[in-house]
């Protein structure tokens, strides 16, 4: 069962429990993640933003109806969470950049701890 739903940039290893397990990626559309953050909602379930890149976060908060603010705090793995991974499909290091939905590389990952 989800827990919260969590936006997240592209991952840091950090962010998860040491220990053997896999990530299974699966790429999905802005249209595809606002309808899980629809569901989300209705089911009383948070969506909580880890996306610091300001251009990528207002647009984000437009598209998906969610008052979210760029957050720079670190992100640790809670069991339930679903993560949605959120990066540029060309990023521009060092730069501001106006992101677009276009812009936009999309994909929830899955976690299965191994034995």
């Amino acid at each position: 069962m989800v827990r919260r739903i969590v936006l997240l940039p592209p991952i840091p290893l950090n962010a998860f429990p040491y220990g053997h397990f896999s990530m299974e990626i699966r790429r999905i559309t802005l249209d595809e993640l606002r309808t899980l953050v629809k569901a989300a909602e209705m089911m009383c379930i948070p969506v909580v933003n880890y996306v610091r890149h300001e251009s990528t976060v207002k647009l984000l908060s437009l598209k998906l109806g969610l008052p979210l603010e760029p957050n720079s705090s670190l992100y640790k793995y809670e069991h339930g969470d679903m993560i949605v991974i959120i990066g540029l499909k060309n990023p521009a290091r060092g730069k501001e950049v106006e992101v677009t939905a276009e812009d936009l590389d999309i994909a929830i990952a899955k976690l299965t701890p191994l034995p």
